[in-house]
């Protein structure tokens, strides 16, 4: 800056001091610099607006400063600043100024941001801004402004009021809520009218009364309100107070959709997707979805990552795309994200095989409460896959998960027991943890218990009578291995009466299932135990199991390949 815009800017500055000082002493001047003021403003001349402004403002002109305020907050005239802004709206607010206090109220309860790309500790900033370039929310002048423009009848100010009595207060109001809401609301306050639906649809002050909700949520989306559009919706998609309507929800979604509501993208794009109320269109419903994604929707992100799993249209699923959506729902912090994520790390689908990443994912599920994350991290520490094993941490995630009702958690945790959490058996302790599992309903416990008892690991000798009887719903419940237990004790009476034709049944529905075992305990039904015997059947079962791998098939079918196609000794063999 050279030496005469120097004399020129000092110049300025006392012919400001002095006006000022004139304007203080002669009233009536305040008010001629605001209406100059609005003249210049009304022909877009900002800056000029702003000059005659600054000069009422500082003579203590309060309509001037609210005027400044507003210069300042929308950056017309002047560098936008909300510091300032707030500044002068204080000033003007401190002088009753009603508009002044509803938008001061506004600044703290929303707080603004600082501009991205610029640093406070800037020292050119700091001489432009000595007031810094973010406000903070503050809730105590939040409520002391909001309601010294309640008071004077601001409708704005009356809806936030109504919305600390009704969401903000740590002990709710209702009853002054709705008082608040409908001032609002029948001066014309959208906010009001969406505050005082909301209060009535939610059946905040007693039964819900959805005829007159529609009323103000209709008030307040004609004026443009996308929430009450999106509410709108709601109400015709479930037929609350009125019949069912899936067409008319689609409209009210589309427009909540296109006002920005992110839940009414979310509900567009569902509905384009299903065909529910408009023509199915994959590719919009994917679109508006995304839409929604981008703003931070978590459910839009899982909604789209389970889209791309299936495909869109034609195409085929785009593993690559479901993982990147259920990557930022996880990063988001939903629960179910990160487990699903945990898994595509350990199959491969969509994301590199990844163990430590799958066991990270899985974990952070998992501190979430997230049941079967807690069972994948217990089984992690039980294999060591992607972390260092420990069966003392199994045991505690198992415990977690059991802690909610898992029983595949009591019975892995009897599993840990059996082998020992320092390398020395706990039976007693396993078996509580398979008994309590199998009483649940668990089979595949009830299973494990049987083969316990049978084997005598249960008590030092086998008990063939409590093997039958968890063997019995183990097998009921369809777990093979229990079924060609549960045919081999009726075969030969083990804990149970010999009954050849319940044995036969249990152990061919073994073998429907799949079970090669099931054919060699078939094979020997027919060839060794059975009544009524059936060589060339049995040597067919056993050949059948032999080929598929079976060792004791094998080495039945070359006992029984000499002998004759009769009945012969149980003991034959």
């Amino acid at each position: 800056m050279n030496r005469d815009s120097r004399k020129r800017d000092a110049s300025r500055r006392i012919g400001d001091l002095l006006r000022a000082l004139a304007d203080r002493l002669h009233p009536s001047r305040p008010a001629r610099r605001f209406a100059r003021g609005l003249r210049q403003h009304a022909k877009g001349n900002h800056k000029a607006a702003f000059r005659h402004w600054q000069a009422a403002a500082a003579a203590g002109h309060a309509e001037s400063q609210y005027r400044l305020g507003l210069l300042y907050e929308t950056g017309q005239g002047a560098i936008a600043s909300a510091i300032d802004a707030l500044v002068w709206y204080r000033r003007a607010a401190e002088q009753g100024h009603a508009v002044a206090q509803e938008r001061l109220a506004i600044l703290h309860a929303e707080g603004r941001s600082q501009p991205p790309g610029l640093r406070e500790q800037d020292p050119a900033l700091r001489s432009l801004f000595p007031e810094g370039l973010r406000i903070d929310p503050n809730p105590q002048e939040f409520l002391r402004w909001s309601f010294a423009a309640a008071e004077q009848g601001r409708p704005m100010a009356r809806a936030l009021v109504g919305n600390h009595f009704a969401f903000g207060a740590a002990d709710p109001d209702y009853e002054a809520a709705e008082r608040w809401y409908r001032l609002a609301a029948e001066a014309g306050n959208p906010q009001g009218q969406l505050g005082l639906g909301t209060l009535l649809a939610g059946s905040y002050l007693g039964e819900a009364d959805y005829d007159e909700a529609f009323v103000w949520f209709e008030k307040a989306a004609t004026q443009g309100n996308a929430t009450a559009w999106f509410y709108l919706g709601r109400i015709w998609a479930h037929g609350l107070g009125r019949p069912q309507s899936s067409e008319q929800a689609a409209i009210c979604f589309a427009k909540a959709a296109v006002l920005g509501s992110v839940a009414g993208q979310r509900h567009l794009g569902r509905c384009l997707i299903a065909g529910i109320g408009v023509q199915p269109n994959l590719v919009q419903g994917e679109s508006w979805l995304r839409k929604a994604a981008h703003q931070g929707d978590v459910e839009a992100m899982m909604d789209l990552a389970a889209l791309h799993e299936r495909g869109v249209q034609a195409d085929l699923p785009n593993l690559m795309e479901a993982a990147h959506w259920y990557r930022k729902a996880a990063e988001a912090g939903v629960a179910i994200a990160q487990r699903i994520l945990g898994q595509l790390h350990l199959t491969g689908r969509g994301v590199p095989v990844d163990a430590v990443e799958a066991f990270r994912w899985s974990l952070r599920a998992a501190a979430q409460g997230d049941l079967e994350a807690q069972l994948a991290v217990g089984t992690h520490y039980t294999t060591g896959h992607g972390v260092e094993r420990s069966a003392e941490h199994a045991v505690g995630w198992f415990r977690a998960a059991a802690d909610q009702g898992s029983t595949d958690a009591l019975h892995n945790m009897g599993e840990l027991h059996l082998v020992g959490l320092d390398g020395v058996p706990d039976r007693e302790t396993a078996l509580t943890c398979f008994r309590m599992a199998a009483e649940a309903g668990n089979a595949t416990a009830q299973f494990r218990l049987s083969a316990l008892y049978a084997s005598g690991e249960a008590t030092g000798t086998p008990d063939y009578r409590e093997a039958v009887r968890w063997a019995i719903p183990a097998a009921e419940q369809g777990v093979v291995g229990a079924r060609v237990n549960l045919g081999r004790f009726y075969m030969q009476g083990l804990g149970v009466e010999r009954d050849d034709t319940r044995a036969e049944r249990w152990f061919t529905a073994a073998l429907e299932a799949g079970e090669v075992r099931a054919a060699t305990a078939l094979g020997e039904l027919y060839g060794i135990y059975g009544t009524n015997r059936d060589p060339v059947q049995a040597r067919r079962l056993f050949a059948i199991a032999a080929e598929r791998g079976d060792e004791r098939a094998r080495e039945l079918l070359e006992r029984f390949a000499g002998a004759p196609d009769r009945g012969g000794r149980d003991d034959a063999f």
